[in-house]
């Protein structure tokens, strides 16, 4: 998750986003699959969820660490008033996004919001499998202030 958070780093220094959470959470074993452990550690798969106001809306980033190689997966953000929805949610969007073998479960977005209040944000282009590099960051961080603007 370091890019990611160096990333956030430039949205709150550089674009005025106040960071208001930031959190990182197990993902859960479901079923046979292994998804849940990185695959080099087998340490616990980890989604990082990033609350941040930017031009007075709430907008939530959620990440997943795929430091491992194991998927090409973007930067989900919501467009959510509150941050209650994504609490009361988040146990279903956890286990969805292993069952989808680390994908989004875009089902769950579609039937809560509509299509301009959640997008995957996709991450740079990268040599290496599961990691940036540190000059992709400030242009990542202006992707995600350019569909925060829309």
């Amino acid at each position: 998750f370091n890019t990611f958070l160096q990333m956030i780093d430039v949205l709150e220094s550089s674009h005025g986003c106040k960071v208001l959470s930031k959190e990182t959470v197990k993902l859960p074993k479901v079923g046979e699959s292994k998804k849940h452990k990185l695959y080099d550690t087998q340490n616990p798969r980890c989604l990082a969820i990033v609350k941040l106001i930017y031009s007075g809306q709430l907008i939530t980033l959620m990440e997943i660490d795929t430091s491992d190689g194991s998927a090409k997966l973007s930067t989900m953000m919501l467009r959510v008033a509150s941050s209650e929805w994504l609490e009361n949610n988040l146990d279903e969007i956890k286990k969805a996004v292993i069952k989808k073998s680390l994908g989004w479960p875009t089902n769950i977005f579609k039937k809560h919001f509509s299509d301009s209040d959640y997008s995957g944000i996709p991450h740079p282009k990268s040599k290496h499998s599961g990691k940036l590099d540190a000059n992709e960051i400030k242009p990542w961080a202006q992707r995600f202030v350019n569909w925060m603007s829309r």
